[in-house]
């Protein structure tokens, strides 16, 4: 968590939150900092079935439900990301007229 939380303050766009979306309801996560651009959500139920996740897929869709802003982007935990990764990101798609 100190890993995904450090790369995300790193980021140079200026307009960004993270969503953590864990699924492990034996373990849930909880964050030391009150931060509005942070939002952790221990849920492993399927929004839709009502049911437990069954693939990654349905845990995504349900994730960017909670997602504000114009562009999403999925990451692993195992993720790595440079600084300047969502900066380029939103530039290129902005750069090239594409909807998100």
């Amino acid at each position: 968590m100190r890993r995904i939380l450090s790369q995300f303050y790193a980021q140079t766009y200026p307009n960004k939150e993270l969503i953590i979306f864990n699924t492990d309801k034996e373990n849930p996560y909880e964050l030391a900092i009150q931060d509005p651009a942070v939002i952790i959500i221990n849920n492993d139920i399927d929004y839709l079935t009502g049911n437990p996740y069954e693939n990654r897929g349905q845990i995504c869709r349900d994730a960017v439900t909670h997602a504000t802003g114009d562009y999403f982007m999925l990451a692993d935990d195992d993720d790595i990301y440079l600084p300047w990764h969502l900066e380029q990101a939103v530039d290129g798609i902005e750069a090239n007229g594409k909807d998100a």
